[in-house]
């Protein structure tokens, strides 16, 4: 054995050293409990590499532990339940009509009102006002189809003005064209037929846009 203290080489077996008096066994006492030291009431085992995880809890509850009936929102089992565009927590609900309100029918209406107020330039004073009035339909059914594929909140409103002044304006036009000129049966046949429609349209869009209200909040 070799001396802590001097270094010297010695016979196993001695408690002092002969050559510097040093007590060989306390020091071998003191580094073995050097070597073998640990906090007491720890154990070497209770330390566990990353991946650790709390005796009595699952590693599956510490990952994805979430509060009893929790969901998040706007996610449903299978994933988004509103398509892209829509806002947040919107139902979903059938939009063929208001895909082709968007994308045929108001580009459809805002185009034939513009061309065809050209036709009434020509006939007067009269004429040239109902023209003024289907340029600014055309403007508006062209401005509604912005409104409503942004789901600006304002958009099912403007949609239902849009129909109120193509009706009432053809409704107006027969009557003053019969007051300033002579009553013309073709015309008011057209105006009624227009406004009875317009009326129509106005009912079930606002019935078809109430149950999709949730959509048209920004």
């Amino acid at each position: 054995m070799v001396c802590p203290r001097c270094g010297a080489t010695l016979p196993e077996g001695g408690n002092f050293c002969p050559v510097c008096g040093g007590n060989l066994q306390s020091s071998a006492k003191s580094s073995s409990g050097q070597q073998g030291w640990q906090q007491p009431g720890t154990t070497q085992n209770n330390y566990q590499q990353p991946g650790w995880q709390q005796p009595g809890v699952s590693q599956s509850s510490q990952q994805g532990w979430q509060q009893p009936g929790y969901q998040q929102p706007g996610w449903s089992q299978t994933g988004f339940s509103y398509n892209q565009g829509r806002p947040p927590y919107a139902p979903a609900l059938p939009m063929k009509w208001y895909k082709f309100l968007i994308y045929f029918l108001l580009w459809f209406s805002g185009v034939v009102n513009i061309i065809g107020s050209f036709g009434y330039f020509g006939a007067g004073f009269l004429g040239t006002l109902y023209g003024l009035v289907c340029i600014a339909a055309g403007a508006l059914a062209i401005y509604t189809r912005y409104r409503l594929a942004q789901y600006r909140a304002d958009g099912p409103m403007c949609l239902y003005a849009l129909y109120a002044i193509q009706g009432g304006s053809s409704l107006l036009y027969a009557i003053l064209f019969a007051i300033f000129y002579y009553p013309n049966a073709g015309l008011f046949g057209n105006a009624v037929g227009s406004i009875i429609g317009s009326g129509v349209m106005i009912v079930l869009n606002r019935i078809y846009f109430q149950k999709r209200a949730s959509l048209f909040t920004n």
